[in-house]
């Protein structure tokens, strides 16, 4: 997820998608830069809608903004049948790169089985020959994070605090009393994160995840769960390096940070 080269054009207001799909193309074809095509299964048009907008903020967040910017340029848009079309003027991403920015980020706290009683068996992230039995129903999800920020745990190691909604920290808390002595698993996209035993009631609405993480994977999974989940498979069909026009504005052009 690390766009190293890509950045955001400082623009006076906010504008209009279409305003925005025209200054991204117009940026593309002025400074050169990138253009990604995705492909996915056939989707209603509501939840392509849904993909663009969790796809964008996704963007929105880990691209550099510059002095007094307000809005990025990258910018995610429908393509012509089950496609998405990415632009990032100005600057050069490969595909690998791009990967990080389209898992599904599904997110959810799932109360842990006895063994024996059935449930769904899911590995450990940073130990996929162990695995837990877990409830499949998630007793808090993604809707009711308020917010994620990257910080510190008690060893100072990266982690990930989490902000509740305030119906989410009550539920949480709740459940955290309810679940004295038992494991409460944080399930990220298929893989256990962390499976503490709940030891005492938690509230006051915030959390932490706290793991084997490094600075940039705490960040990338702030990112995503920041930006919501996506509800459709994207992959990388194309990607494109642009030629700029020499001649064309390059008041188009976006600027880094000074």
């Amino acid at each position: 997820m690390r766009l190293a080269g890509a950045v955001l054009a400082l623009l006076a207001a906010p504008l209009a998608a279409q305003e925005l799909r025209d200054i991204a193309a117009e940026a593309l074809a002025a400074c050169g830069g990138t253009r990604i095509v995705l492909s996915h299964a056939a989707v209603t048009p509501e939840a392509r809608d849904d993909a663009v907008e969790v796809l964008n903020r996704r963007l929105e967040s880990i691209l550099p903004f510059g002095p007094g910017g307000v809005l990025g340029i990258g910018y995610a848009v429908p393509g012509e049948g089950d496609r998405l079309v990415v632009r990032l003027p100005a600057s050069e991403v490969t595909a690998a790169a791009f990967e990080g920015v389209l898992v599904r980020g599904a997110f959810g706290f799932h109360a842990a089985l006895p063994v024996g009683q059935g449930g769904i068996e899911l590995p450990f992230a940073d130990r996929p020959e162990e695995a837990l039995a877990l409830d499949p129903e998630p007793v808090l999800t993604q809707d009711d994070l308020a917010r994620a920020e990257v910080g510190f745990d008690q060893n100072n190691l990266p982690a990930v605090h989490i902000r509740f909604t305030p119906q989410g920290g009550a539920l949480f808390g709740q459940v955290t009393a309810d679940k004295h002595g038992e494991v409460f698993a944080l399930v990220y996209d298929g893989d256990i994160l962390t499976a503490p035993r709940i030891m005492a009631p938690i509230t006051g609405g915030q959390g932490m995840i706290s793991g084997d993480f490094t600075l940039d994977a705490a960040t990338e999974l702030a990112v995503i769960l920041n930006s919501g989940a996506l509800n459709v498979d994207l992959a990388v069909e194309t990607v494109e390096q642009v030629a700029g026009d020499p001649g064309a504005d390059r008041n188009l052009c976006p600027r880094l940070p000074q």
